[in-house]
């Protein structure tokens, strides 16, 4: 038996696939910001996806910050024992 060939045989369709939301640390902030002024405890969601890649940025700008920070004197240096925070006299904070 010879196999015939349908010619009423529909190609078959490649249906595109869904493209995945662009990342935006704007719109973490904005979802963080939902809840301010709420009772601590309030749940957000965030997708892991999206808190991995957000933990990989801060690393990278993080890592390619100076150890040593340049400042212009005259300086305040306040601080509480956990932490410092530079004050110069123009009102600029950098902790």
């Amino acid at each position: 038996m010879k196999h015939k060939s349908s010619s009423k045989e529909k190609p078959t369709k490649i249906e595109p696939t869904p493209e995945k939301p662009k990342f935006s640390v704007d719109k973490i902030i904005k979802s963080l910001l939902i809840v301010r002024g709420q009772k601590p405890g309030k749940n957000i969601t965030l997708l892991q996806e999206d808190i991995i890649t957000l933990c990989q940025k801060a690393k990278t700008i993080f890592s390619d910050q100076p150890m040593l920070i340049e400042l212009e004197a005259p300086l305040k240096i306040c601080g509480n024992g956990k932490s410092l925070y530079i004050c110069n006299f123009q009102g600029d904070i950098h902790g």
